[in-house]
């Protein structure tokens, strides 16, 4: 019996011997077959660059070692070459390197490129061993404006790793791409690292760039490139590795330079990079001047376009203007010089006696996109995903080109010193769950909550679905799509939602006087229980009174603000406080405590002329002689072009009289056409 009992426990623990074994041998065919077949697209933290794994079948990689060893230019780098372990490669071309143009460069039998300047400290290194533990033989060429350079025969000086070689071959292009070819890796990488001291901790493209500032921290080093570790990119016979720039906003040193240059967004959708005068620094707001930025309020002050600075040399400013209102005087006298002497060469004739201008018939709120962004996990910090704008947003003093959204229905200010929110729903902290997708389209950056709903046993069921829209010029919409739930009641039985939604902003305005500083709560916070919301609800939000954002009394007095709809004021500066008000908006008590109603100034001509008070007077003096100049030149071509036609026009009026005749039936049918949106037009007392 005991006999028995031995032989069937030693059947019972030989099958589940081969039973793990052939699970674990079957795991690791799997992870071998997927790893062949892997490929990786990524970015590193400071947006510096683009990286794309891709592991190839080595036969296919194995052929650009032989070509390049067999062609008659290809050049072996002797010992005698090699001085404390460099050899140097003069490149034809100048090899885009971030900010650098590399013309020369130094290699090493670790296999490792370095810079021949030693100012500058990049490495490029596709295997990157510690100095003196390895030898091979390297080989370099140059063919179409592309350096090869190739490792062969490469050994560790390890007794356990010396026995396989390794090959591999490095490309630097003239359009800035690096790529890595592997042929040849005989030992699994990780393992090695771990048990062979011969390897430094990373491989890749690094580049230490130091930048200087004008202001604090005034020095700063920043770690750019895309630098790898073998434990989570594995290497492997046939594996290449491709590096190119990705934003490069940060190396343009100048307005003009900066607000030319786009950076991809995604694959198909790019964006200007934006200038800071604060800083005098150039970014894409992602990349490694981003704390900068935002310490120095550039999120706010930023422009992506350049004017004159004149400050300083008005002389400079008025000549320049001068020359090219005489240039453009001259352009009028030669065209009309033309039209008397030239002729028919002037005249404007058409065949059919009319023009006309094809309006774009697109839906305002539909807007279909192959390609949504939409805002995954990982994107989420602190509960929230930040929406770069490159066109700007207007809100009230603001030129918001960064945004945060939640998940709880808002989206907020993503500069921690300026505090605004502007909520669809504003549910509680980590109180609802939902997906987001974005899109920018016509200078409006539409932004969509979809499956919305509350983390709520009695209201998860349903789901909600809501827009916003916010345009450049300030205008901002909400669009309620399914609202599955009345919110008044939903608020008195769960305490997931917020007491306000709407526009918020917390405005600290600076006073000369006492209250020196004080806080002031603009924009329109709603409740649900006076403004309700379901299916169809249209919210319309637009800043009403400008005044007090006017910083200056000729930019003051020359704005009026609608106190209602058939109703307009002239923006009154009152010297004493330096403000500017409508006199009954947010400035109302410190206007009266300071006694601006006695004296205040209504009208430009009484204000005091000076270049530091009205910074725009120059600007408003170039619209005024352009604009004069342009309505010249219109009337004067529309003299030449239509005095010879009027004849030909007379006798096609029959045929053109029908065209100018209203079509009631296209109203009616516009008419019938609209959103099934109830709109809600709201003016803050405020703003």
């Amino acid at each position: 019996m005991a006999r028995l009992y031995d032989r069937l426990s030693f059947i019972f623990l030989t099958a589940i011997v081969f039973l793990v074994y052939g699970i674990a041998s079957a795991e690791t065919d799997d992870v071998i077959k997927r790893q062949r077949r892997v490929s990786v697209q990524a970015t590193d933290k400071h947006y510096s660059m683009n990286f794309k794994y891709v592991n190839n079948d080595n036969a296919a990689v194995g052929k650009s070692s032989e070509i390049l060893l067999s062609d008659e230019k290809a050049t072996k780098l002797s010992d005698d070459q090699f001085s404390n372990g460099i050899a140097f490669i003069d490149l034809p071309f100048a090899f885009p390197f971030f900010d650098l143009n590399v013309t020369r460069v130094a290699v090493r039998k670790e296999g490792i490129i370095l810079s021949a300047d030693p100012s500058a400290n990049w490495t490029i290194a596709p295997l990157n061993a510690k100095s003196g533990m390895s030898c091979s033989s390297i080989y370099h060429l140059v063919r179409d404006n592309t350096l090869y350079v190739q490792w062969i025969d490469f050994r560790f000086n390890h007794k356990d790793f010396e026995e396989h070689k390794f090959r591999f071959q490095v490309r630097l292009s003239d359009t800035g791409k690096i790529e890595f070819v592997y042929q040849e890796v005989p030992y699994i990488m990780k393992a090695l690292q771990k048990r062979c001291d011969c390897l430094e901790d990373k491989f890749g493209v690094m580049y230490t760039h130091q930048e200087l500032f004008k202001v604090a921290p005034y020095n700063e080093t920043y770690e750019l490139g895309f630098s790898l570790d073998f434990e989570e990119y594995r290497v492997n016979s046939g594996t290449l590795l491709t590096f190119y720039t990705a934003d490069g906003c940060m190396f343009r040193k100048n307005c003009s330079d900066c607000t030319r240059t786009e950076y991809h967004l995604t694959s198909n959708l790019t964006a200007r990079c934006l200038w800071c005068p604060a800083i005098e620094k150039c970014s894409s707001t992602r990349d490694s001047l981003r704390n900068v930025w935002m310490e120095n309020k550039c999120d706010v002050n930023a422009t992506s376009f350049c004017s004159y600075d004149f400050e300083g040399d008005s002389s400079s400013y008025y000549s320049l203007l001068f020359f090219a209102t005489v240039l453009i005087i001259v352009i009028i006298v030669i065209i009309f010089l033309l039209y008397k002497y030239g002729g028919e060469l002037l005249s404007c004739k058409t065949s059919s006696g009319y023009s006309f201008v094809k309006d774009n018939d697109q839906a305002d709120d539909v807007i279909q996109m192959q390609e949504i962004p939409y805002m995954s996990d990982d994107e989420f910090i602190d509960g929230k995903a930040f929406i770069d704008v490159p066109f700007g947003l207007q809100l009230f003093d603001l030129n918001v080109t960064r945004v945060a959204v939640t998940k709880e229905g808002t989206i907020l200010s993503a500069d921690p010193s300026v505090n605004w929110t502007i909520a669809p729903l504003n549910a509680k902290s980590g109180k609802s769950k939902c997906q987001i997708f974005y899109l920018m389209h016509r200078n409006i950056l539409y932004v969509q909550w979809i499956n919305f709903q509350f983390i709520h046993e009695d209201f998860q069921e349903h789901k909600f679905k809501f827009l916003v829209k916010l345009s450049k010029k300030g205008e901002i919409k909400f669009l309620y799509q399914e609202v599955p739930y009345n919110l008044q009641v939903l608020r008195s039985y769960c305490i997931f939602v917020e007491d306000k939604f709407g526009i918020m902003y917390s405005r600290q305005e600076e006073f000369k006087v006492a209250p020196y500083k004080k806080t002031y709560e603009l924009g329109f916070p709603l409740d649900f229980e006076e403004y309700s919301v379901k299916r169809g609800t249209a919210l319309r939000f637009y800043t009403a009174d400008r005044c007090l954002l006017r910083k200056n009394c000729h930019a003051c007095t020359e704005t009026m603000s609608r106190i209602d709809w058939n109703e307009t004021v002239q923006c009154s500066w009152c010297p004493a406080i330096e403000k500017c008000s409508t006199t009954t908006d947010a400035f109302q008590q410190v206007w009266m405590e300071n006694k601006c109603n006695d004296f205040h100034l209504n009208e430009t001509k009484y204000c005091s002329i000076t270049l530091e008070e009205d910074s725009t007077s120059n600007s408003y003096l170039t619209a005024l002689i352009i604009v004069i100049v342009a309505i010249a030149f219109i009337v004067i071509l529309k003299i030449l072009c239509c005095g010879k036609r009027s004849k030909n026009t007379a006798d096609n009026s029959e045929l053109i009289a029908p065209l100018n005749q209203p079509n009631n039936s296209n109203d009616n049918n516009a008419a019938g056409t609209q959103d099934n949106f109830q709109e809600v037009v709201i003016v803050d007392s405020n703003v």
